[in-house]
Order: C-alpha cells, then structure tokens, then sequence
C-alpha cells in the first residue's frame, strides 16, 4: 500500500513536468500574430528634376562672414537628390528629399579629416537652389552654417 501512495503521489508531478516541458518546447512552434509593418510615408515624384551641374555661391556665418564661388553637381531619383558641393574653402555632400518646392536633408564635410555634418533646408525651382544649414558639428567641435545659392 505504501509503493501504491507513492506512485500515485509521482504521477501528476510527472504528468505536470511533461506538460510544462511540452509547453516549453512548443514556443515558438505555433502559429504567431502578423507583425505591424511600419508605413513608409510616400512623397510624390517632383514635377521637376534637380539634376546636374550648378554654380552659384556659398556664404559662411560666423565671426567672420565671407562668401566664395560655388559648383554643384546633383543627382535625383524621385524625390531623392544627392549632390556634392565644391568651393575654395568647401567640399561636401547634401542627401535629402525634394518635396514640391522644399528641400530638406542633410549636409556634411571633413574639416581637417573630421567629419562634420548639419541638417539642412531651403527652396528649389528648375533654376534655382537656395539651402541653409545650421552649425556643422562634430561631437563638441562646431564650425560655421553656410548658405548655398545655385542656379543653371
């Protein structure tokens, strides 16, 4: 009688270890909840293409304002443009989105093999680009905003 309680007594505890490793072993085995895809927002085609080559200036706010020549060259795809900017004192590159007449992104160069980058904004037409970035940074080193004037 005493092997009769004992074996009554190790079957729900083996019964409740198999049902706890079956649950255990099964994760991940059933069917799962779709995930939510995260929307990317859509920004129409421009009625306009930025690409190619541009001349215009580049200002420098500052301590000392001062101004230079400037050439461009954009690319776009979509809304997309790309372009990389060149003055005596300048090379960098500006990656951003044209949306209807706005234009918006961001604007970086190396100083002195550092990279230093700013967001930047402005307006562009099929003939004109104006930009205006803020204080190029790069962690606690900053460097003057510049403001970009294109045109064809």
């Amino acid at each position: 009688m005493a092997n009769r309680g004992r074996a009554q007594r190790s079957t729900p505890l083996l019964a409740g270890l198999a049902l706890t490793l079956a649950i255990g072993c099964g994760e991940g085995s059933g069917p799962t909840a779709p995930s939510a895809a995260t929307p990317t927002p859509i920004v129409p085609a421009p009625a306009f293409s930025l690409a190619g080559g541009w001349t215009g200036t580049i200002s420098y706010s500052g301590p000392a304002p001062s101004s230079d020549p400037a050439s461009a060259q954009l690319w776009q795809n979509g809304p997309i443009v790309d372009a990389v900017i060149r003055a005596p004192r300048f090379t960098g590159r500006f990656h951003g989105v044209l949306s209807g007449d706005r234009l918006s992104g961001s604007l970086t160069t190396v100083i002195e093999n550092v990279p230093f980058g700013a967001m930047a904004a402005g307006t562009a037409s099929p003939s004109t680009v104006h930009l205006v970035s803020g204080e190029l940074r790069y962690q606690n080193l900053t460097t003057s905003g510049q403001t970009i004037d294109l045109s064809r």
